[in-house]
């Protein structure tokens, strides 16, 4: 960051701001979402049970999903469990509520 003209303060707090964002269950589960999104848009629409292997996800995206979905169950695990010491806990699970529809989605569709 030297090299492309910030000064050594300036670099240290846009590292310190991008750690502190992108450490948080918010910023997983907004990834999450935007790749399942991605994986929805490029699903095909099948109106019958007869589905062609090149319409079917690959396993590279499967692969991919399982590790989005499993870096945001750690993530959220950990929030839930501070969470329950809050006394109100449903705020730590407001954003997370478009997940599970959109994780049901994909798992109707790579099955």
């Amino acid at each position: 960051l030297i090299k492309q003209g910030l000064n050594a303060a300036e670099a240290t707090e846009l590292l310190e701001t991008a750690a502190e964002f992108s450490n948080t269950s918010r910023y997983d589960v907004m990834l999450a979402m935007g790749y399942i999104k991605e994986q929805i848009a490029k699903l095909p629409s099948i109106s019958t049970n007869d589905s062609n292997p090149r319409d079917l996800p690959g396993m590279s995206d499967i692969l991919i999903l399982d590790a989005v979905v499993a870096k945001c169950q750690v993530s959220l695990d950990d929030t839930y469990t501070r969470a329950m010491g809050d006394p109100d806990p449903t705020k730590a699970m407001t954003f997370s509520q478009d997940l599970i529809p959109a994780v049901f989605t994909l798992i109707k569709a790579f099955s």
